[in-house]
């Protein structure tokens, strides 16, 4: 999609670290000498996120945690779905504005060095996140 307009992303399959190493997300795509990473949202995206004793409310209350946790890092999100597909032009163009009002950096951003994996007895693993390991 993007692609095709000029616009194509720099990186996929981002890994977001906090600054002491702990993992936060894996984005779909970036645009990394911008601070920008992209996500796809598809339609079932959140009822398959919903685990037994959680709501649909409990994954977007989640979501907005890890979008807050992702700019901490000093990134932007872009969010495409479904009609993004159908109108390329348009998606592009929202990206087009977002670049726009980041400046674009000569060493683009980077993730610090993971941790080291926490033992297999370890209680960090999140189990809603799971391990980046």
């Amino acid at each position: 999609m993007c692609e095709l307009q000029g616009c194509a992303p720099t990186d996929i399959q981002i890994e977001i670290y906090s600054p002491e190493g702990h993992f936060i997300a894996r984005c779909d795509f970036g645009w990394l000498e911008y601070g920008i990473v992209g996500e796809y949202d598809g339609v079932q995206k959140y009822g398959r996120l919903v685990r037994p004793g959680q709501s649909v409310s409990d994954v977007v209350a989640a979501e907005k945690d890890r979008e807050a946790q992702i700019r901490d890092q000093g990134l932007e999100i872009i969010r495409f779905c479904k009609v993004d597909l159908r109108r390329p032009a348009a998606a592009a163009a929202r990206l087009r504005r977002l670049m726009d009002q980041r400046e674009r950096r000569e060493t683009p951003w980077t993730s610090p060095i993971p941790a080291a994996p926490p033992d297999e007895n370890s209680p960090w693993d999140d189990p809603f996140l799971g391990s980046p390991w």
